[in-house]
């Protein structure tokens, strides 16, 4: 996504869009100061950091706002370079747009959208609705959204016995380490020092020893850390 055109834009502080929202009028100067507005260069990297550090409660709303509008210019821009392509082009903007559409989309998300979740581990046909046409995701799409989200949420049926007693200071390095690395080739490790800690669960000890997709947001790294 990188390559596409919008991919990276040119926005307003956080305080240009509030007064914007507020009144419907663009605002030329900062009230602050008086000075004419600072504007900065803003890609979907950085978008996506501040999601992540609003989760960790490391951000403040503003970049949670920037965040919001950086979306809506994405999804904007790819509707718009749709249009008047080469046809050897336009299936791939066709699945451009539908990413920066659903990327759009999480800024509203909520208790009313959950089921969507539901979906995915349902039914999910890896396709999504562009213009009245029918275009596919990667081939291996769902296997991997199924994968991810079984491993943020856990069973959607089973609840997880945690017994306190397994946060040592060895089961908390390893965990930590993961979290913040994003390298999650430790999980076999993280199992066997849990054992050690008296860990007797199963569904924990097989999550982190079987060969499968681990992400920042792993339901037993995030258990051991405290995180929700």
């Amino acid at each position: 996504m990188a390559l596409q055109p919008w991919f990276e834009t040119t926005q307003p502080p956080a305080e240009w869009f509030k007064i914007y929202r507020a009144t419907q009028q663009v605002p030329d100067v900062a009230p602050s100061n008086g000075q004419p507005w600072q504007f900065t260069q803003v890609n979907g990297h950085h978008a996506v950091e501040w999601l992540e550090q609003h989760a960790d409660g490391t951000a403040d709303d503003d970049q949670l706002l920037l965040a919001g509008e950086y979306f809506h210019h994405a999804e904007y821009a790819a509707e718009a370079y749709r249009f008047d392509t080469p046809d050897d082009q336009r299936a791939e903007l066709e699945i451009r747009y539908g990413v920066a559409s659903w990327l759009l989309s999480l800024r509203e998300i909520g208790p009313k959208l959950w089921n969507m979740l539901d979906y995915y581990l349902a039914s999910f046909p890896g396709e999504f609705y562009v213009w009245a046409a029918w275009r596919p995701f990667h081939p291996e799409h769902q296997a991997v959204a199924t994968s991810l989200i079984d491993d943020t949420l856990g069973h959607p049926l089973r609840s997880t016995r945690f017994d306190e007693s397994w946060r040592t200071p060895d089961t908390i390095a390893i965990a930590s380490t993961m979290y913040e690395t994003r390298d999650f080739s430790s999980a076999p490790i993280l199992a066997d020092v849990l054992e050690d800690a008296g860990c007797d669960n199963t569904d924990i000890l097989t999550h982190c020893r079987t060969e499968r997709r681990h992400c920042r947001g792993c339901w037993v790294v995030d258990l051991l850390l405290g995180r929700s």
